[in-house]
């Protein structure tokens, strides 16, 4: 069958989502499979592979799905950017979103929650250096 190992968290290439996901990030099944639920250790002069647990392979899953989330967030932030200058760092136009209170306190937080959280944290601190750099120009 597809999916896990329940023990060491060995995938299989067949599994639907791992093949759309390693489609997606132009990356061969099998490699994509194999360093979700691997590890390499090296000492001195040798290298070992090592199988993941279960949990082990669930953190360095999340990890990955952190960084793919905080780096396709920021390109999003620098395309808007660069589509609301002027060629000469001068907004012409911007987009303002305040969200006072950003991150909701619940028993567990769901991932799709950390990520509206992340997002709502990072479009705070862009409002806030925008609005800051108009009140700055003000005085200057």
């Amino acid at each position: 069958s597809s999916g896990i190992n329940a023990e060491y968290g060995d995938s299989q290439s067949e599994d639907e989502h791992l093949v759309i996901a390693a489609k997606l990030l132009g990356l061969e099944v099998s490699q994509l499979a194999k360093w979700l639920c691997h590890k390499t250790l090296k000492a001195r002069n040798e290298t070992v592979v090592m199988s993941l647990r279960i949990k082990d392979a669930s953190a360095g899953l999340e990890a990955f799905v952190k960084h793919i989330y905080a780096s396709l967030f920021l390109w999003v932030v620098k395309l808007l950017n660069s589509a609301l200058t002027n060629g000469k760092n001068d907004a012409v136009n911007f987009i303002g979103i305040l969200d006072i209170y950003g991150f909701e306190m619940f028993e567990e937080n769901s991932f799709e929650q950390f990520c509206i959280n992340y997002a709502n944290e990072k479009l705070q601190q862009q409002f806030n250096q925008h609005v800051f750099k108009l009140a700055e120009a003000e005085y200057i």
